[in-house]
């Protein structure tokens, strides 16, 4: 199912506000950047068995390759300023 009511926000009659959606965007990239830990925790339907549940998955499909590059879209765009290079850490295995 796409939409599932208890999983998603009610639609509201408040019109677009490009501020409000600027500052959710910057709210969910400070998450993300508050949230690494040498990588992001692996979501519960990515891990296959036990032993993948603890770990993180650096690859751009399934892991944080991936974060960093949505990241690194937003700052690009202007829309938020990162706190951290992740360079160092995509550059090891």
């Amino acid at each position: 199912m796409l939409f599932d009511p208890s999983a998603h926000e009610r639609l509201t009659d408040a019109g677009w506000d490009p501020d409000s959606v600027r500052a959710a965007i910057r709210e969910i990239a400070e998450d993300a950047e508050s949230s690494f830990d040498d990588g992001w925790p692996t979501h519960p339907q990515d891990a296959d068995t036990p032993e993948e549940e603890g770990r993180r998955f650096r690859t751009v499909y399934l892991g944080g390759a991936g974060v960093v590059q949505a990241l690194d879209s937003l700052q690009r765009r202007g829309l938020v300023d990162l706190r951290r290079d992740y360079v160092s850490y995509l550059e090891r295995a």
